[in-house]
Parts: C-alpha cells; sequence; structure tokens
C-alpha cells in the first residue's frame, strides 16, 4: 500500500503551523489608563451630572488595538471637592467669591465606533490640562554674515513665534466659551464649567476583555532595541518634578506599539524604560520656570519575549510632553524640558498699568471738573476686583484709582514677578521617547 503522498500532504500542514505561535488573552489589566478629550463645554450642575468624552488614544494589548481612538465613553461626576486654599486665595483676590468646586469624574460605559458597548469602570479622572493646536516654529532662512542681518532675522523669528504662540492660546477653546469665561470671571458669583478640549487620564479599575488573538513566530522576529531617531508614544510611571534631586529613578511604559516601516513588529505595547533624572533647575522669581532633562539607559521588553531576550541597554531621551494643565513645556534635542510662559502674559499688566494710570488722570481733571467718567471708573474697578470693584469705584475717583492700581499690581506680580512654574509629570502622564538621540 501506497502512503507516501498521504504523509506529505500532512508534512505540508504541519510545517504550515509556526513553531511558537502563542495564544494570547487580550486583556486590559487594572490600571491601563484612558486619555480622555471632553469635546464640548459643560457645565456642572452637581453630583450624578452625565459626563461625555471621547478617547484620544488608542489602548493596546501588546500589538492589537483593543480600544480604538475616537471611542465614546460616558460617566457620570461621584462628588464635588473643595478647591485648594491658594487657588481659592487668589480668586478672592481677583474678586471672585465662587465657592469653586472640583468635579471628580468617573467612567462607566465605553461605546466603539462599530456600535459595540462595553460597561466599564474607571477610577476618579484628573486633568491633565488642555488640548491645543501645535503652531510650526519658524527657522532662520540662512545664517547671516552681518550684525544687522542677523539681528533682524532673530527678530522676525520672535515675532513669529510670538505670534503663533498667542494664536495657539486664542484657538486653544472657542472663542465665545472664551469670552463667557473672562466675562463670568468678572462675577462675585458665577457657574463653574468643564472647558472643551480639556483632557482627562482615566485608570481602569477592573480588567476589559476582548477574547484572544494568536501571536506569530514573525511578529517576533524583529523585537529589539529600535534604530536611531525613533519616536515612541509612552506614559510615565513614576512622578518626576524639577525639585527631583539628580539621580532619582524614573521609568515609563510603551503604549503604543512601533513598527518598521515594513510593517515588522520592533516595540510592542508594555515595554517598560528605566532612566534617571539627570539634570534639575527649580523654579525662580521673575517667572523663571524649571528645567527637567530625563535619561533613559534600560528597556524590559513583555513577558511574551524570552526570559534572555528582555533585558535591553538603550540611549533615550524625552522628544515631546503634551501641555500639562496651561503649561506648555519645550523640550530641545537632548530632552531638556522647560515650560515656556506665554508672550501674552504682559498683556494683563499693561492693560492695567495704564487703566491706573488714565484713572489717575481722570482724578486730577475731576478736581476741576464735577463731571466723573463713570465707564473709567467701571472698567477700572472691575480690572482690580471684578464686579465688586466696579460697584465701589463708583463712589469716588480715588478708591477707582486705587482699585485699579491694586489690580496692576496684584497682575504685576502674578505675571511677571513671581515664581516660574514647576514642572510636573505626574504618573501617566504621556509623552514620546527618541531612541538614540542621548548626547553627554
Amino acid at each position: 500500500m501506497r502512503v507516501g503522498p498521504l504523509f506529505r500532504v500532512f508534512f505540508y500542514f504541519l510545517s504550515a503551523i509556526p513553531a511558537v505561535s502563542q495564544i494570547v488573552p487580550l486583556i486590559l489589566p487594572a490600571g491601563t489608563v484612558l486619555q480622555i478629550k471632553i469635546e464640548k463645554r459643560i457645565r456642572i450642575k452637581g453630583v450624578g451630572q452625565q459626563i461625555t468624552g471621547r478617547l484620544l488614544q488608542p489602548a493596546f494589548v501588546f500589538n492589537k488595538e483593543i480600544i480604538p481612538a475616537g471611542s465614546e465613553v460616558i460617566g457620570h461626576i461621584e462628588r464635588l471637592s473643595l478647591v485648594n486654599k491658594q487657588r481659592r486665595f487668589k480668586a478672592i483676590l481677583n474678586g471672585d467669591f465662587t465657592p469653586l468646586r472640583n468635579p471628580e469624574i468617573q467612567f462607566d460605559l465605553l461605546k466603539l465606533p462599530d456600535g459595540t458597548t462595553m460597561p466599564i469602570k474607571t477610577g476618579t479622572a484628573s486633568q491633565l490640562g488642555m488640548i491645543a493646536p501645535y503652531g510650526k516654529k519658524v527657522q532662520a532662512r540662512k545664517k547671516k554674515n552681518s550684525f544687522i542681518g542677523t539681528t533682524f532675522e532673530r527678530l522676525r523669528m520672535e515675532l513669529f513665534n510670538a505670534r503663533q504662540e498667542i494664536a495657539i492660546e486664542i484657538n486653544s477653546q472657542p472663542k465665545w466659551d472664551r469670552l463667557q469665561e473672562e466675562a463670568y470671571s468678572r462675577l462675585p458669583y458665577h457657574p463653574q464649567f468643564l472647558n472643551a478640549n480639556t483632557r482627562l487620564s482615566a485608570q481602569l479599575k477592573e480588567p476589559l476583555a476582548s477574547g484572544t488573538a494568536v501571536i506569530a513566530a514573525k511578529d517576533l522576529e524583529q523585537i529589539g532595541v529600535p534604530p536611531p531617531d525613533t519616536v515612541v508614544t509612552a506614559r510615565l510611571l513614576s512622578t518626576v518634578t524639577s525639585n527631583s534631586d539628580t539621580g532619582s529613578k524614573v521609568s515609563a511604559i510603551v503604549s503604543e506599539p512601533f513598527y518598521s516601516a515594513d510593517r515588522h513588529l520592533i516595540l510592542p505595547e508594555g515595554t517598560r524604560l528605566f532612566g534617571t533624572v539627570v539634570q534639575v533647575q527649580p523654579a525662580r522669581w521673575f517667572r523663571r520656570s524649571g528645567k527637567l532633562r530625563l535619561r533613559f539607559r534600560e528597556m524590559e521588553l513583555p513577558d511574551l519575549i524570552p526570559m534572555k531576550n528582555r533585558q535591553l541597554s538603550v540611549e533615550a531621551v524625552v522628544a515631546r510632553v503634551d501641555p500639562i494643565r496651561k503649561l506648555t513645556v519645550k523640550v530641545d534635542d537632548e530632552g531638556g524640558m522647560e515650560s515656556i510662559a506665554p508672550k501674552t502674559r504682559f498683556i494683563a499688566p499693561a492693560v492695567q498699568m495704564f487703566l491706573g494710570v488714565g484713572m489717575l488722570d481722570e482724578t486730577n481733571k475731576n478736581t476741576q471738573s464735577q463731571n466723573p467718567n463713570r465707564l473709567l471708573r467701571t472698567v477700572a474697578g472691575a480690572s482690580g476686583l471684578g464686579i465688586v470693584g466696579s460697584i465701589a469705584a463708583q463712589f469716588s475717583s480715588e478708591t477707582a484709582t486705587g482699585i485699579g492700581f491694586y489690580g496692576a499690581a496684584w497682575s504685576v506680580f502674578n505675571h511677571v514677578v513671581a515664581r516660574g512654574h514647576t514642572i510636573l509629570l505626574a504618573p501617566d502622564t504621556p509623552f514620546q521617547i527618541r531612541f538614540g538621540a542621548a548626547h553627554e
């Protein structure tokens, strides 16, 4: 009996089965971070109020996308907590006596783009900041040989970049919302809002299962250290600030898989990076902000990789950090981070000084005339203590002048003299890491 052809068919199918393929459960573990964007401004009404947002970044397990970006997340306000005393004190100094509250938001439901709904349970979401468009920085056209040419080119770049910063700040939320917010801020009591483009970070409290997947051997072949100048998306696992000690340990985890140009997997989700703080400078007076630089030198691949190949040496630095609260972080080529104060901070002190001087001039005129400028008094009072200041300013020119200069002095201190921002990178802060670009 001839059995050769049957054996050949059997061995053909056997050879088609990957030798080291692995079945992987697609489970987002507890602690997985969801980056959420609030699309429309929401008026905060009370506990139990529904809050809706959309996922900014997809969620992965190894190299499989579990939750696509744009998925809708629905939650509620769990409680309203008091803001810190420093923020409350500053609000009172500006004539705002609203009992400010921080909404503590939890998310309960996930809606995928295909209409599938999945119950979820997250911890209290933290507000990471506002999502603003990134402006393109202009570079020098070419090197100038003359002093005048070099100075002119530098001035051109500074003016263009300053205009870009102003445009970015204006466009970070809808203009009508900004106008209303400014008007409300002048009232002694006003409603509170969760602004459009607010970015929230919420951790899953329970695992989220989405079936299983087979990871083929070919998907593991090229995993390792990425080529130089590769930029990957990650999130921080530890807290680090510009007040940290040099040499402090810092760790991060890759949140999106990275592929080569021919679509081979290089770094899977879950890869961990370990590094240290190599440079710090605390914030100083006169708005000189803190500085921070990290360097990552070790990498640990996920558990699917054999143990002997998991621990690797790398050279990597921070490439970009998204805006943190209202703080824009500039990153240089060596990974040094520094908060950038917007050029617009000089506008408010200049305007309020102008109002104070104008009110002083009006006071001198009123010694000879009995026709007070009610509009100027109203504006000068509002610049110092909001609506309360506007009302008080109507009693006399001297009162209006005093309130106007009070507002100017407070504005100059807050925007020019006070300490700069401390860079604070909290756990779950999203950022990008560049490999092979560190320099001593």
